[in-house]
């Protein structure tokens, strides 16, 4: 992207550039998030980590948050779609108010997307911690040398 960027681009001409490779990236994260929740909740579901970590209350509360981020990932894709279905508007755009309509669609979606990533790298890091203790646990004894 970088080599279609000239000298004399202005700032929304740059953003301009940015919105396909970005909401492509977009919407292959938010596709393998899903994965990833899928996976996260088998752990916790078919009760693996009773074996490692037995806090089976917190176990329910990460499923349920694994829940809510799922639904969430759902909803950002589908807008994400929406919005990609209408990019072919924003290229034909004649006039300033149509370009300034999508650029902000664009940002606001960006903001949106932005924090939901966060969120759901701040669950998996919970969920982490949450196997990690249940490791330390069981292994407190044994030391492990690589």
């Amino acid at each position: 992207m970088i080599e279609n960027i000239h000298d004399h681009y202005t700032d929304e001409e740059i953003l301009k550039l940015q919105i396909e490779p970005d909401s492509l990236r977009w919407k292959e994260m938010l596709e393998f998030n899903d994965t990833e929740i899928d996976f996260l909740q088998s752990l916790l579901f078919y009760n693996l980590t009773e074996k490692v970590n037995p806090d089976m209350k917190n176990n329910q509360r990460l499923l349920k948050k694994l829940d809510s981020i799922k639904e969430a990932n759902e909803t950002q894709l589908n807008q994400l779609l929406n919005f990609r279905k209408d990019l072919y508007k924003f290229r034909e755009c004649d006039e300033v108010a149509c370009e300034n309509k999508y650029l902000k669609d664009f940002y606001t979606l960006k903001q949106v997307l932005t924090q939901h990533f966060r969120d759901f790298r701040d669950l998996k890091k919970m969920i982490f911690i949450f196997f990690g203790k249940g490791f330390e646990n069981k292994f407190e004894q044994k030391t492990y040398f690589i």
